[in-house]
């Protein structure tokens, strides 16, 4: 080869050379402006090599719109490289732009939502777009709730782009509404009566228990209008005052108080108050308190019937104590009697008298006894003679009978006895002799009947069967249901609403039960209780534990 072509040759290959050198540095700094984020381009790896793709400059603006998304756009190889990253998914992972161009997606997932994010990458590929949330991980090691948008962005290089919303505050907000909830609902269910009132002293929430002891719907209402309440009196000697919800909003609180509160016509309902102001944020110029109520009414009339309770019992040692006293002397007094009934020296016409002085002493004596009879206990359960007790009942409370002119029909066909304890005995069946006389009218019947019987329902035990009836007006409908509850009469203040509950208890602990029937505004009216209790012929006993 010759210099000059030696030369030409040199020329040209410089010039080769220099062309590549130069397009080298422009694919470089290209590479590197796309590294940096700085042009709208990407490098895919495709089957006839690297594809380079750049946005005209025409699409300047979209590559303005797409960096300042509030969401992070991502744009994936087929092997979840990111190509592409936003500022705003860089922020979201917390890591520097050029830490996330050329890492894998999964990178950034968390172990447990791997799967997931695998189906919302693969589905794109064949479905074209698909949505779902996962959790990314920051480079602290904080966990992001993010709401992902898949899609296909090139069918042939399997490319993806990706639309991230960070749902981190949109996740803290349904936690605040569904505490709220749970705290409404909470409120709205509570057995007591709550209510929660805005700095005006108006209801805005309200316990279900709330709207039933106002009768009706409270919310949006003042509080003072709706619940008038009176703070109870300490003593005897003060007297009622007005509360106020207006005292709690100014600072006041109540814990335990004792209020009164009477809708309409209703009896009273004595209530326990307790009442606060809220602690509100300082910054949000307002106040509010919440009041609860807390209804005592039947511990009210429990305590009442205990302190009767508790009266009667001393009343019936204190009866029994006089009784045991007027016995000893009425023994003196009768011998007494006897002796000067049956001297030959009293004269005929005074002898009448001291026959009749006897008579009227063996009454007494036989009071005294049946008053002792009532106090009396034993320990274990021994055998009671039911027409015994029938007629000793009938007995006391002849004067009850006489007063209202009935006519007592007893019809006692049965001898056989119970095992059980007399006094328990003797108060159920005074208990439902004393009802029928209250509810029978003056001149009215009163039949008491006692008969074998055998309880049809399950053992066929046999027994005996008291029947009590009067002609009362009789137990309305609504009430039959409820007469063996504690605390309900329909005596107003006389009764306790005791006795039916007292007795329908010692009855089924006799091993018995009861059971009623009765009639209203029909021709013939009343009221029939049947009692049932078994007859143990052995010597065990048929009474149930009731400890």
């Amino acid at each position: 080869m010759s210099e000059s072509q030696r030369l030409r040759n040199n020329k040209a290959q410089g010039k080769t050379l220099g062309e590549l050198q130069s397009r080298l540095k422009t694919a470089e700094d290209t590479l590197d402006a796309i590294r940096r984020g700085q042009v709208d381009a990407i490098v895919v790896d495709g089957p006839d090599g690297d594809r380079l793709f750049t946005l005209a400059s025409s699409d300047a603006a979209y590559r303005v719109f797409v960096e300042s998304m509030s969401e992070g756009a991502v744009t994936l190889g087929p092997d979840a490289t990111v190509l592409y990253a936003n500022g705003a998914f860089a922020g979201i992972v917390d890591r520097p732009l050029e830490e996330v161009i050329g890492r894998s997606f999964k990178q950034f997932v968390t172990p447990s939502d791997l799967e997931k994010f695998d189906a919302i990458f693969r589905k794109p590929l064949r479905d074209g777009i698909h949505k779902g949330e996962v959790l990314l991980r920051t480079q602290a090691g904080r966990l992001v709730p993010v709401f992902i948008s898949s899609s296909l962005f090139d069918k042939s290089s399997q490319t993806l782009c990706l639309v991230i919303t960070d749902l981190t505050e949109q996740k803290r907000q349904e936690e605040i509404i569904s505490a709220g909830r749970l705290a409404q609902t909470i409120l709205q269910q509570a057995v007591e009566a709550v209510a929660v009132c805005d700095n005006g002293g108006r209801i805005l929430l309200a316990s279900h228990a709330l709207h039933d002891l106002c009768g009706g719907n409270p919310l949006l209402e003042p509080f003072d209008r709706v619940l008038p309440l009176r703070l109870a009196p300490m003593d005897r000697f003060s007297g009622e005052r007005i509360f106020s919800i207006n005292s709690v909003l100014s600072g006041d609180s109540h814990r335990g108080t004792e209020v009164i509160f009477r809708r309409g016509e209703d009896q009273p309902v004595h209530l326990l108050l307790s009442a606060a102001r809220l602690r509100l944020p300082a910054e949000t110029g307002t106040s509010a308190c919440v009041v609860s109520l807390f209804n005592i009414q039947e511990r009210r009339l429990a305590e009442e019937a205990l302190r009767r309770s508790e009266k009667l019992a001393a009343t019936g040692r204190l009866a029994a104590t006089i009784a045991h006293e007027i016995n000893n002397p009425l023994t003196s007094v009768t011998n007494l009697l006897y002796l000067l009934r049956t001297d030959p020296r009293l004269a005929q016409d005074l002898a009448f008298y001291a026959e009749t002085a006897q008579a009227e002493l063996a009454r007494v004596s036989h009071i005294t006894k049946q008053t002792l009879a009532f106090h009396r206990e034993s320990d274990v359960p021994v055998r009671v003679n039911l027409n015994e007790v029938i007629e000793s009942v009938s007995y006391l409370l002849s004067h009850k009978i006489r007063t209202k002119t009935i006519r007592l029909v007893q019809e006692l066909q049965s001898t056989a006895d119970v095992m059980g304890y007399p006094n328990e005995i003797r108060q159920v069946v005074t208990n439902i002799m004393e009802n029928a006389i209250e509810a029978s009218p003056d001149g009215g019947r009163l039949t008491v009947r006692l008969y074998p019987s055998v309880e049809w329902n399950n053992s066929r035990q046999a027994g005996v069967r008291l029947i009590v009836a009067d002609e009362g007006s009789g137990v309305p409908a609504e009430y039959r249901q409820r007469i063996f509850e504690p605390f309900f009469t329909t005596k107003g203040e006389k009764g306790t609403g005791l006795g039916l509950w007292v007795t329908n208890g010692i009855v089924q602990k006799h091993g018995g039960f009861i059971r009623t029937r009765s009639r209203t505004g029909a021709e013939q009216t009343g009221t029939v209780f049947s009692i049932f209790l078994p007859v143990n012929d052995g010597e065990g006993s048929v009474l149930k534990n009731t400890a």
